[in-house]
């Protein structure tokens, strides 16, 4: 939808687009979903929250150490 809206003649935001686009999806695709896959989608983008917020404070420790302790070649 990005490269569409963006890279040819229509000439429109592909941010706008993807915006509304996932309005669109919310309106009529969440009636769509059965709650037992709701609930499970639920508990999958839980967890890929987690795994990226550890990765995030984890990468970011390790960065501000080296800078700290080791004296980082790019000061």
């Amino acid at each position: 939808m990005f490269y569409f809206a963006e890279f040819t003649n229509l000439h429109f935001s592909g941010i706008l687009a993807l915006v509304a686009l996932g309005l669109y999806m919310t309106y009529s695709g969440k009636t769509k979903i059965s709650i037992e896959s709701q609930h499970a989608l639920h508990h999958v983008w839980g967890y890929v929250g987690f795994v990226a917020e550890t990765l995030i404070f984890i990468l970011s420790g390790i960065i501000i150490g080296d800078r700290f302790i080791g004296g980082s070649q790019y000061d």
